[in-house]
């Protein structure tokens, strides 16, 4: 186990068994719901993915994209993973881009 007591244990515990509704993607093509036990099977998958592929544990991953489930399922596996999420604006200019980035990567925030 990479984290305890947090959100991302949280909803693996919820996920064993409990198939009330966790999320509900509105989209123009339709309505998806996810229960917990689907939201937790997928963000186990893609945070194991993430660790895979050289994922550490404090390791700060950008996000960029539409607010969509996929994203709360990516945000949740970074976590999962033991990484911290850096969520990027899709409206960001480049400048406000190269910013978020640089602030992202620096350790010691003045």
């Amino acid at each position: 186990m990479r984290l305890h007591g947090n959100i991302t244990e949280l909803l693996k515990d919820a996920g064993r068994e409990d198939d009330r509704p966790a999320l509900i993607d509105i989209t123009a093509g339709g309505v998806e719901r996810w229960t917990y036990c689907e939201l937790s099977q997928a963000v186990e998958e893609v945070a194991s993915g993430l660790i895979g592929e050289g994922q550490k544990i404090g390791e700060r991953i950008a996000l960029i994209g539409e607010n969509s489930a996929a994203w709360i399922i990516a945000c949740l596996a970074v976590w999962r993973a033991g990484g911290v999420c850096v969520p990027i604006d899709t409206q960001f200019s480049d400048e406000q881009l190269r910013h978020a980035l640089e602030l992202s990567n620096d350790r010691h925030p003045k």
